[in-house]
């Protein structure tokens, strides 16, 4: 899925398919941890303690992650 916006900006992440219309991701060093551990729990995606905040956007082809501002 790719980012737009926000610190993944431009980012292609290997998250396929999307997990959750609504997504906190980690800071970027965190980033290797939560992707091993997405794949086995998509729930979370929902932690509250992660800063960064992306709502999924099904209106455009391919469909992205945009960045919403907290």
């Amino acid at each position: 899925m790719r980012f737009q916006g926000g610190p993944y900006d431009g980012r292609d992440l290997p998250i396929q398919p999307p997990f959750a219309k609504i997504m906190r991701l980690p800071r970027e060093q965190e980033l290797a941890a939560f992707l091993g551990t997405a794949e086995d729990d998509p729930g979370v995606t929902g932690l509250q303690a992660w800063p960064h905040l992306y709502e999924l956007d099904e209106n455009v082809e391919p469909a992205i992650y945009r960045f919403k501002d907290t």
